[in-house]
């Protein structure tokens, strides 16, 4: 879900039981209810990132879906350019199919190559030891259909991607990810998990507590 300054702002404040009429800001000036407003603000993101990697993947709702075009097959340090999102086939990686990622990706939600029977929102690290058995020359430790594989990598060139292991394909048919919380700065909104988002503007009120009144008040709120 898409959620305005305004609105976020407004949510954290009775959180803190800090709104308009709450006897605390009576007599405060402008200034300051305006400083507070961009503290909420600024705090914002990390706290929605902090609740959206802990909760489950259901509570991130449908996030952003990501359609990568196919660009080329081969190299990806020599055909894709930089910051570029698609999927091509990396000779050179074992014939894995490879999803560049969007500079604001934060957590998948969900990804399903066209030949794959399963859809997965578990992303590894490459040192898991599935990663590890991909060029074994034991079929039966590789990826397949039935059980993909998507692994969180990085590239000189194009920063973090992701490696999907199992398909034979190039076609994605689902990609959805909760992207990185940050405020869009022409419409004022930011995405935050239809599921997580109570749970946001604790955390958001608890950390911007901390900041004016010190990490007691702040604990009090959580």
């Amino acid at each position: 879900m898409l959620v305005t300054k305004a609105d976020f702002v407004r949510a954290v404040r009775v959180a803190m039981d800090m709104n308009s009429s709450d006897s605390t800001l009576t007599g405060a000036s402008d200034c300051e209810t305006l400083e507070l407003d961009d503290i909420i603000i600024d705090t914002a993101p990390r706290a929605i990132k902090e609740v959206e990697m802990s909760v489950p993947v259901w509570m991130l709702g449908e996030g952003v879906t990501l359609r990568p075009t196919i660009i080329t097959n081969g190299d990806p340090g020599l055909n894709i350019p930089a910051g570029e999102v698609g999927l091509f086939v990396s000779s050179d990686q074992g014939g894995c199919a490879i999803v560049i990622k969007k500079g604001d990706f934060l957590r998948l939600i969900a990804l399903r190559m066209q030949d794959w029977t399963t859809t997965i929102s578990e992303v590894v690290d490459t040192t898991h030891w599935r990663y590890k058995h991909q060029r074994s020359r034991w079929q039966g430790l590789r990826a397949t259909p039935e059980h993909g594989l998507v692994v969180i990598d990085s590239d000189p060139t194009h920063g973090q991607l992701l490696r999907v292991f199992g398909s034979e394909g190039k076609h994605v048919a689902v990609c959805r990810y909760c992207p990185m919380p940050k405020w869009d700065s022409t419409t004022s909104q930011i995405y935050i998990g239809d599921g997580c988002y109570d749970e946001c503007v604790v955390r958001t009120a608890a950390l911007v507590t901390g900041i004016i009144g010190g990490v007691t008040e702040g604990e009090q709120i959580e």
